[in-house]
């Protein structure tokens, strides 16, 4: 198997914190040795910010944000006057999705962290 694309479902759930460290981990070595695009959907805020290099967040069914790991770190740590987790909502409707330019590009691991 040579996938392009590899989804991963609440991967943590249920784990203790020294199996979820070991699966982050695991996640890691996996997309840089395969340099397949991983999209990984869970509730944990923590492991996302160890794994992944983009990051969406859900609120109430909807994406809220999708932007890279460094600038949603830098929308939480700014004081934003917003309960949301990536600060205001961008209502603007033109998220973009990360593209490879060329093949020569490595993938990306994406995570979408649902809050409610």
């Amino acid at each position: 198997m040579d996938p392009e694309i590899v989804l991963f479902d609440e991967p943590d759930s249920g784990l203790d914190p020294v199996r979820v460290a070991y699966l982050d981990e695991l996640v890691i070595d996996d997309q840089r040795q395969t340099g397949a695009t991983f999209f990984i959907i869970t509730h944990n805020i923590a492991s996302v910010m160890r794994v992944a290099d983009y990051m969406g967040v859900l609120l109430r069914s909807g994406l809220v944000k999708f932007a890279s790991k460094e600038e949603m770190r830098q929308r939480t740590t700014r004081s934003s006057g917003s309960s949301s987790p990536a600060g205001p909502r961008d209502r603007s409707g033109g998220m973009k999705w990360p593209k490879r330019t060329s093949t020569s590009t490595p993938s990306r691991t994406m995570a979408v962290a649902a809050r409610s």
